[in-house]
């Protein structure tokens, strides 16, 4: 289970710096990912409003909100996944 632990890490820190070179690569990369972050905050909220439409909720936490201000709307899509798949 440790490794797992690690290699979880290590992916998330590969995928990270996998971010920061294409957010560099734009004109304005602060922007970039400024508009990453605030794009996977806004897809949070937007499926926790529309959970009595769709029976969807994502709990708000330092973790699920710290994973898609980074990584965006895959971020929360991945939430979504692992929810279906886990519980």
């Amino acid at each position: 289970m440790e490794i797992l632990k690690w290699c979880l890490i290590s992916v998330i820190f590969i995928f990270e710096i996998i971010l920061l070179i294409f957010a560099c690569k734009t004109k304005k990369p602060i922007l970039a990912v400024f508009l990453n972050s605030l794009s996977g905050i806004i897809s949070i909220i937007i499926i926790n409003l529309t959970e009595k439409y769709t029976g969807c909720h994502i709990p708000i936490n330092p973790y699920s909100v710290g994973f898609t201000a980074l990584y965006g709307i895959p971020a929360a899509t991945g939430l979504l996944v692992v929810k279906f798949l886990f519980i």
